[in-house]
């Protein structure tokens, strides 16, 4: 089942028969989820589980949906925002490294996440990925003693970690899955979980309406106990065609294809379409999509065929692409944003949150 039409019956958008029935399926699934939910909860709020300590001041950046909410650029803005208060982060986050991978360096064996970060981020910011982040952060300080704080990405669920800021993103153009518990909606966790949260921060705010950006301001004040920290918005900058840098002005009057394998494909699509002369099509093909080299040979002479210029893809699936292509480029150009963080207000504030942190004599003010 495409994404788009996992999503159509989930947002209730499909009103067939069959939609219908697949809701009510999934519907009754969902109290056994939030019934699993709130035990293990439960169990972390009552001090039955405890979380351990990594050994240095612990930011953890996540979410309460499943899909995209842009948590790679914040993550890699606010790697930044540390690195310009002359504090050394390094990023944990899920996934996998072969035996004998180096923390930091992006390989074959990385998730495309931690490449994507390892890329971004470059030599000064270790990434390490892993389902044991209290052995990737042992494994970090071992190789970089100078660490001075950490970066959980995806770690607003992952409570076996103590964190000392844990800052959640909300969507703006999907904000709280479609009211529903997994399966039938998006959400990872109830709404209310966003109490436990240091700060939430609206990304994809300049998508929408003041009016509907208001109304979900005021939703999350509801939930969290307090208005969102920060609104945010993701920019795409420029443009790389292999490593090489291009205006994101380049593609103002091209033809373009899109193919994305994302979790949020409606934000890429957009921004493509704004950015670009002319999409012809675009390819949504699901969060993390796994790619062989006859699919990319199919997607570029799907390109050819239709006259496109260029096909435009995300980093995180170019990580992908460029593994299958090496040596064999496409017959095709291959355009891929670099996408930041722009933060519309409330930087000050996050930086403040950030200096806290990091400072012990500030820490019990950041809590």
């Amino acid at each position: 089942m495409s994404t788009d039409r996992l999503m159509r019956i989930l947002s209730g958008a499909d009103r067939g028969v069959q939609a219908r029935l697949a809701r009510a399926a999934l519907a009754m699934l969902s109290p056994g989820y939030a019934a699993a939910v709130s035990v293990r909860n439960g169990l972390f709020d009552l001090g039955v589980r405890s979380s351990a300590d990594l050994g240095r001041p612990t930011l953890s950046v996540g979410n309460l949906t499943v899909g995209g909410t842009g948590k790679t650029p914040m993550v890699i803005e606010l790697a930044q925002r540390l690195l310009r208060q002359s504090v050394r982060p390094a990023v944990l986050l899920r996934g996998y490294r072969p035996r004998g991978g180096r923390a930091g360096r992006a390989s074959s064996g990385l998730s495309d996440e931690a490449a994507l970060l390892a890329q971004e981020l470059g030599p000064a910011v270790p990434v390490e990925a892993g389902a044991d982040r209290c052995r990737s952060a042992r494994t970090v300080l071992a190789r970089f003693p100078d660490v001075g704080a950490f970066i959980l990405d995806d770690g607003f669920q992952h409570r076996q970690v103590r964190r000392d800021v844990d800052l959640v993103l909300i969507d703006a153009l999907r904000p709280f899955g479609f009211d529903h518990l997994l399966p039938r909606g998006l959400l990872r966790e109830p709404a209310s979980s966003l109490r436990r949260a240091s700060g939430v921060i609206v990304t994809r705010a300049d998508q929408v309406s003041p009016d509907e950006l208001a109304r979900l301001d005021k939703r999350v004040a509801d939930w969290a106990g307090k208005p969102p920290l920060a609104h945010v918005a993701y920019r795409w900058a420029a443009l790389r065609e292999g490593a090489e840098p291009r205006p994101i002005e380049a593609i103002g009057s091209m033809r373009v294809a899109g193919v994305s394998g994302v979790g949020n494909p409606e934000a890429f699509e957009r921004s493509l379409r704004q950015a670009a002369g002319e999409v012809v099509w675009h390819r949504a093909m699901g969060d993390h999509h796994e790619y062989d080299a006859r699919e990319l040979e199919q997607l570029a002479a799907q390109a050819r065929s239709s006259g496109v210029q260029a096909i435009v893809t995300t980093e995180k699936d170019w990580v992908k692409w460029a593994r299958l292509v090496a040596g064999r480029p496409l017959p095709v150009p291959v355009l891929r944003p670099v996408v930041a963080a722009v933060f519309l207000d409330g930087a000050a504030a996050v930086d403040t949150l950030l200096e806290r942190m990091v400072n012990p004599l500030d820490k019990e003010a950041s809590r």
